[in-house]
């Protein structure tokens, strides 16, 4: 079946004014990436850093979505259990002459 076409013989665009809410809501809010699906009728949003408890959240609304980016940001991911088999992270200090040379040293 072929794709319906505008009046101005171009394609159609569907859900223009929810498209529109989601990139304001995408100007709000800096720290996600927001999108509306035309398929699923539905605003999505994926944090653009890993210091949210949920990375991606959906709403059915662009309110019910900040809701969700408020509640995913309260929230601190919670750290993987070590194992036995993981060990003890080790701290890593880098080795002398890789960060340059210090203030108040020569060379």
């Amino acid at each position: 079946m072929p794709e319906p076409l505008a009046p101005d013989g171009g394609r159609k665009a569907w859900d223009e004014k929810q498209q529109a809410r989601a990139g304001q809501l995408g100007l709000l809010e800096p720290g996600w990436l927001v999108m509306y699906g035309v398929y699923s009728r539905r605003f999505s949003a994926i944090a653009r850093t890993a210091e949210v408890a949920e990375p991606l959240v959906e709403a059915a609304t662009p309110g019910e979505l900040r809701a969700l980016m408020r509640d995913s940001e309260s929230r601190r991911p919670v750290p993987r259990p070590r194992t036995p088999q993981m060990g003890t992270p080790e701290l890593w200090t880098p080795r002398r002459g890789m960060l340059g040379p210090r203030a108040g040293s020569r060379g």
